[in-house]
């Protein structure tokens, strides 16, 4: 399980605004002493039990209403995509605090934490198995909230269509990235952005203007490629792209661009600290 994502799809949704819905909701929950030394059985399980409340509990629901509402224009789809995310974050930390973790975005950033540990000295074949099982727990939270058909019999891709390799994969980020660095689009954010004084509106703003003008910028789509709809061309990209959540070339493109966004956005250092390592 991951903060959604230490890769990919953290790169184009920042996570204040529902982490902020999510300090609030769960900050009169109880917790427990201190969370326990990770194994990979362990880690094996929290996915698991993560994965069954997103397609049987409560967030499964939460999950499934929210695929009912209008996605576009780009607000539209960044408010649908906030509230998928309140729903991922709670549902982690719905299992994290039982094993001792803070009920916050904190805890979840202290499970990775301890995650990428395990990850970084274990057997080649386990990191895989434990980097598959995070990658189709993205994958159910997208598709359920957007109802995407993914294919039971091929690694949950979206069905009738393969893997993107990691060649597209940088590519297309590639694109984003310069996208995001462009004078012009970092104009639109000092203008539409760097004077709002709200630290949620920020975020909000700095989503929707990725969205409109660098996914889904009428001169150049970079989500057409997927689906002739926005919405559905946007989130089926960020279904494949989960492949390489962890790719450390795409992380640079899409970090450093981010920094230079946010720095445009008006954002202090301490905040873009925060966020870029998030992204």
């Amino acid at each position: 399980m991951s903060n959604c994502r230490s890769g990919i799809p953290s790169l184009v949704s920042t996570r204040t605004p529902a982490a902020s819905l999510l300090r609030r909701s769960l900050s009169s929950a109880p917790g427990v002493a201190s969370p326990p030394n990770l194994t990979i059985p362990m880690i094996h399980q929290i996915t698991s039990a993560t994965s069954l409340l997103l397609s049987h509990g409560v967030p499964s629901n939460n999950l499934k209403n929210i695929a009912q509402l209008p996605g576009a224009p780009a607000q539209s789809l960044v408010a649908k995509w906030q509230k998928m995310m309140e729903t991922h974050l709670t549902a982690q930390v719905h299992i994290l605090s039982g094993l001792g973790y803070p009920n916050s975005e904190q805890g979840i950033s202290m499970y990775n934490q301890q995650l990428a540990q395990v990850m970084a000295s274990s057997a080649p074949e386990d990191a895989e198995m434990l980097r598959v099982g995070s990658r189709d727990m993205w994958r159910l939270t997208l598709s359920s909230a957007f109802n995407l058909d993914l294919d039971p019999n091929n690694d949950g891709v979206i069905l009738g269509r393969g893997e993107m390799n990691i060649v597209q994969a940088r590519e297309l980020m590639h694109a984003v990235s310069q996208s995001m660095s462009s004078s012009s689009f970092l104009d639109e954010i000092r203008q539409q952005v760097g004077n709002l004084s709200d630290m949620i509106e920020k975020h909000t703003a700095i989503q929707t203007l990725l969205l409109s003008s660098v996914y889904l910028s009428p001169s150049n789509n970079l989500c057409k490629q997927f689906d002739d709809n926005d919405e559905l061309g946007y989130v089926k990209m960020q279904c494949l792209l989960a492949e390489h959540q962890s790719d450390p070339l795409i992380a640079q493109y899409v970090g450093k661009s981010m920094v230079e966004v946010l720095k445009a956005g008006g954002m202090d250092e301490g905040a873009i600290r925060q966020d870029a390592q998030k992204m």
